[in-house]
């Protein structure tokens, strides 16, 4: 027998893109957004750690 994965749907707390902009009036949504702004509507990361970062791992990752 082949057991299916099924597909959950997102929280609901979550919106879809479709979703955000019926939610604006069918106002059309900017294609990019700053990285400031998405540092600061990230949802995934629920707290920072405040030690701060060091320059030299942001230069490796960059």
């Amino acid at each position: 027998m082949i057991e299916t994965v099924q597909e959950q749907a997102p929280p609901a707390t979550e919106m879809s893109a479709e979703a955000t902009v019926l939610q604006n009036g069918g106002a059309d949504m900017p294609e990019e957004i700053g990285l400031f702004e998405a540092m600061r509507t990230q949802r995934a990361i629920r707290h920072f750690k405040p030690a701060p970062v060091p320059d030299e791992l942001i230069t490796k990752i960059l």
